[in-house]
């Protein structure tokens, strides 16, 4: 027999998932008994960041804010379905893109941009409002968080950025601002 998972309550009452793996045991002896051989394996803790892994990976998946995930260098990576219906873009067009280059246009903050360089640059996270492009050229606003990703000893392993649509609100607010005038 190959391995297969087990259940089990330990003494203090948690249950357990092992990993079982049995093999028969033969002396070479025909008239002797065979014997067998089982390792256990406690797979608890795999088995509980695999299930939290999955849950995060709906939550991203399903998110209404735009997430986007690059390398250190700020490549993309991984785009959700938000990002798409937002920009227009598929995750083929994202693949290996700079978010900049492919999102920001000719009326897109160059200090804005700048602070956003100066915080990827040093690791750090930025929040902020950033005019942006879609696909189809179509400008809209978007707030933005981009938070460094660390692994667990604390090297950058790239950023996520979230973003949500605030174009309705600039405009509402370029409005109110115009009848004060």
């Amino acid at each position: 027999i190959d391995s297969f998972p087990m259940k089990i309550m330990a003494g203090d009452g948690t249950i357990r998932s092992l990993s079982v793996n049995a093999r028969p045991m033969f002396t070479g002896n025909l008239d002797d008994r065979p014997g067998g051989v089982a390792t256990f394996r406690d797979v608890s803790q795999q088995e509980a960041l695999a299930e939290e892994m999955e849950r995060l990976s709906v939550i991203v998946r399903q998110s209404d804010h735009a997430v986007i995930v690059t390398t250190p260098s700020a490549r993309i990576i991984w785009v959700n379905d938000a990002f798409t219906a937002l920009t227009g873009y598929s995750w083929a067009d994202a693949l290996g893109a700079s978010p900049g280059k492919l999102l920001q246009g000719v009326h897109t903050s160059r200090d804005t941009v700048a602070r956003i360089r100066e915080a990827v640059q040093q690791g750090a996270s930025f929040t902020g409002e950033i005019l942006n492009y879609r696909k189809s050229g179509e400008p809209y606003w978007v707030e933005c968080s981009i938070t460094p990703l660390r692994d667990t000893n604390g090297t950058l392993t790239g950023f996520v950025g979230l973003s949500r649509d605030v174009t309705a609100r600039r405009v509402a607010e370029r409005e109110r601002q115009t009848l004060a005038a």
